[in-house]
């Protein structure tokens, strides 16, 4: 039918513009390119790459630029996963395949490191119990982190992240500060 192809025609025009390619890769943030829909712990491969880059940045940065980072990250995670969400397609508030909430938790709570470590095997021990208290409260999720959990919008999905992380980085700090 000569309509039907030239309607696809016309929606894989309008989709190839600019606006629809930048919104597909910032969608893709979201999952980390598809690595959160190819694992079947899609939440702790998040946080794991974020353990990972988070002793890089330590290792190799400032606080200033670890925090700058983590202001940047929290605005694309909240844009990514506004436009990942608002897809039809995607079920729930909180698709598990999305892990970039995940990856921002996991360095959060690894902000104390900065304070505590003293050399690289301190930095691997302190951020190993920074992922061990960060998976502990994302996964049981207690109140508060529950109540941004049950928010149901793209910025309840962040919080409920960041707040672990936060929760994780007080836990680690008080614990080995001396």
């Amino acid at each position: 039918n000569y309509r039907t192809v030239r309607f696809y025609r016309k929606k894989r025009r309008d989709c190839s513009s600019l606006h629809c390619d930048v919104g597909r890769k910032v969608k893709g943030l979201s999952t980390f390119y598809f690595i959160g829909k190819m694992s079947p712990i899609p939440g702790t491969l998040g946080s794991l790459i974020g353990l990972i880059v988070g002793i890089f940045l330590l290792y190799y940065s400032s606080l200033s630029i670890f925090l700058s980072f983590l202001i940047l990250l929290f605005i694309i995670s909240y844009i990514s996963i506004s436009l990942y969400t608002s897809d039809p397609k995607r079920s729930g508030h909180d698709p598990a395949e999305v892990i970039i909430d995940e990856f921002l938790g996991q360095l959060i709570s690894m902000i104390p490191i900065f304070t505590l470590a003293q050399g690289i095997r301190s930095l691997l021990i302190y951020g190993l119990i920074s992922f061990i208290l960060f998976r502990f409260f994302d996964i049981v999720k207690p109140w508060p982190i529950s109540y941004f959990d049950n928010m149901k919008n793209p910025l309840g999905v962040v919080l409920d992240d960041i707040l672990a992380g936060i929760i994780s980085a007080l836990i680690l700090f008080f614990l080995f500060s001396e």
